[in-house]
């Protein structure tokens, strides 16, 4: 199967006929796209034709009647275009962007020049694809995909064929030297692209308008002059060898992009990045290396854009994907209203059970007395459950309201709070200073105070406990912790820890309803964070989480 990178070495000299095969994800991704483009074209086609016409080279392409394409030709193309996504038929569209390449060599508009119509195209595109797609992040990512495909395929295409063209534009310029130096310069001094060209010992023999403008150099000045001084200083070195080197392989080009970040000096010291394609022609035995040369100093700040674009857009999507987990693992069967439902009934079982152990206990054989108090204490616990589930509702539903959130204060204050409910306790609190972390204060309330509790509980058979709140660095990530020297847990087991009514401990040893570590989690999950913990049965354990 070919791959879509296969196409990317496409050229117009190649007679294999080259067929992509997008996957199926691929094809429903493009097929999103298109959709959405005939939905808009007619706007986006305004919008585009409002940019080239302010733009220098394609003001000037616009201006020759010729160079536009009808209403037909634009009709044709589309349709082109549409059947290659929808029927798979490639090949057309394959030579249609051969030919647009052949055309805008042929034209004289720069490589950079249409890298930003399609840049503006995608940018234009990218408000209806988020107005169609945005509340599908998954769809969303795919029909994007679709769009960077089809442009990597177009400029992959195009380029080559560009690249060959002109190229053969510069074969052609060579055999015209022998013809005669006037009719070269002609075509040279018209050219939109800069052009040099340098002898074996690397010194200037051709310097055309364009690179006379791009380095801010007269070509007098630098005619049999070095190479090297339209080059940085530390590049230098590196630049010669690389050019005696080119000139002992066999290859007789090199095409745009393949040479890697080259840097061009300009005469008042500036430095700025240059794409090249250079071309070999030997002429009475000695070697001529002719480069064109294209500034893309606009064009690597419109991909900067774009990559600021696509970043945005990827935070966008982890975000409503967060959002979206987090919604499907509530607990839909236990409601807000039918947890209220609930507690009605489970308050006239515990106050009729007690008013028939205060009225009528004398009544009542130990073992009715007992049953009666094992039903109080049912209820009680089905009472506080349903309790933790309410909270556990709120957090889920309640919005964020983000802000600096003092966690050693919220810890000293919860501390303090136990010591004083259990004095007779030996346990040693070691609260960290000034850890900050800029959430919800209300919902970071409830997370320190259920570790904390939580430690609290799991160390109550420790005849010395010790309970620490610091932080420490996982990876580079500001990462905070709760530790004990408790009753532990075994790791196989860790993954069940998080999970609503999940207990790994018997109401009996440690009292508890399994919904604090569930609410815990929900929390630093709508904080974009994460939670985990290690443990070891007896030897204590550690809740770690980042913000």
């Amino acid at each position: 199967m070919q791959s879509w990178e296969d196409i990317a070495g496409l050229s117009m000299t190649k007679e294999a006929e080259i067929k992509p095969k997008p996957t199926l994800e691929e094809q429903k991704g493009l097929k999103d796209y298109w959709k959405i483009y005939e939905m808009h074209r007619a706007e986006i086609g305004v919008k585009l034709l409002r940019m080239a016409r302010r733009h220098r080279e394609f003001k000037f392409i616009l201006q020759n009647s010729t160079s536009e394409p009808s209403a037909e030709q634009q009709a044709d193309s589309d349709e082109i275009q549409r059947r290659a996504i929808y029927h798979g038929e490639w090949q057309p569209y394959i030579h249609s962007l051969q030919t647009q390449g052949m055309h805008y060599a042929q034209a004289g508009l720069s490589f950079p020049a249409w890298f930003e119509i399609v840049s503006a195209f995608r940018k234009y595109m990218l408000p209806y694809m988020m107005e169609a797609y945005g509340k599908s992040p998954k769809r969303l990512s795919a029909a994007l995909n679709g769009i960077d495909t089809l442009f990597d395929l177009s400029l992959s295409v195009i380029g080559e064929s560009y690249l060959e063209t002109k190229q053969q534009l510069i074969q052609q310029q060579g055999q015209t030297i022998q013809r005669g130096q006037s009719q070269l310069a002609g075509i040279i001094n018209s050219a939109m692209d800069a052009i040099i060209t340098i002898d074996e010992n690397q010194r200037i023999l051709i310097f055309n308008p364009a690179a006379e403008k791009m380095f801010e150099r007269f070509a007098d000045n630098v005619i049999g002059k070095p190479l090297t001084m339209l080059i940085p200083e530390r590049l230098r070195l590196k630049h010669e060898e690389d050019v005696r080197g080119f000139g002992k392989t066999s290859t007789t080009k090199r095409s745009m992009g393949r040479l890697g970040m080259v840097f061009g000096l300009r005469a008042n010291g500036e430095e700025f990045p240059l794409e090249v394609s250079i071309s070999k022609i030997e002429v009475d035995g000695k070697k001529n290396f002719t480069a064109i040369l294209r500034d893309i100093t606009e064009r690597n700040r419109a991909e900067a854009e774009i990559q600021q674009l696509n970043t945005a857009l990827e935070e966008r999507v982890l975000q409503r994907t967060s959002q979206l987990e987090a919604s499907n693992k509530e607990l839909e069967a236990f409601s807000y209203s039918v947890s209220h439902d609930l507690r009605a009934p489970l308050r006239s079982i515990d106050g009729f059970s007690q008013a028939l152990l205060e009225d009528y206990a004398n009544q009542l054989p130990p073992e009715g007395q007992y049953y009666l108090e094992r039903v109080r204490a049912a209820a009680q616990r089905m009472a506080a459950l349903i309790d933790d589930l309410l909270n556990l509702s709120r957090v889920t539903r309640a919005p964020i309201q983000p802000g600096s959130t003092d966690l050693s204060a919220i810890a000293r204050q919860i501390a303090d709070e136990l010591m004083k409910l259990h004095p007779e306790r030996k346990i040693r609190f070691d609260i960290a200073p000034d850890l900050t972390v800029n959430g919800d204060s209300h919902l970071f309330q409830i997370v320190v105070e259920n570790l904390l509790n939580n430690a609290w509980k799991f160390t109550s058979k420790r005849e010395e406990a010790r309970i620490e709140f610091n932080i420490t660095n996982e990876n580079g990530t500001q990462t905070f912790f709760v530790r004990d020297n408790g009753a532990g847990f075994d790791m196989k087991y860790a993954d069940k820890l998080f999970g609503a009514f999940q207990r790994l401990h018997g109401a009996a040893e440690f009292p508890g309803t399994g919904i604090g570590l569930a609410t815990v989690q929900r929390i630093i999950h709508k904080h974009g964070g994460r939670i985990w913990a290690e443990g070891a049965v007896d030897q204590g354990a550690t809740f770690y989480f980042t913000v």
